[in-house]
């Protein structure tokens, strides 16, 4: 029933980790640092896609800061979990 993984398949199956842990790092981290500048955040709602990153924006509209640069690289970050899921998806139901 188990099979062996070629070289590529590890490589997939590390890249979908990686990606998922990077995501999921950032998503904590990020949450942090804005508690740390007292944006009020509903922790049950820190996990939806697009939430930190409207709070955000309302925070750099607020002290006058951009937002342009922080926002696209969350919105890579999650582009590259899709990616790999995409790619990494035969893997898992055995394709």
């Amino acid at each position: 029933m188990i099979e062996e993984l070629s070289t590529w398949q590890w490589v997939v199956l590390m890249w979908f980790m990686c990606s998922v842990l990077v995501e999921v790092l950032s998503t904590l981290m990020f949450s942090v640092w804005l508690r740390r500048r007292n944006v009020e955040l509903i922790f049950g709602m820190i996990g939806i896609p697009g939430y930190l990153e409207y709070q955000y924006a309302q925070w750099c509209r607020a002290n006058s800061r951009p937002s342009r640069a922080w926002l696209a690289v969350r919105g890579l970050l999650m582009v590259n979990v899709i990616l790999s899921l995409v790619v990494a998806f035969p893997l898992f139901v055995g394709g």
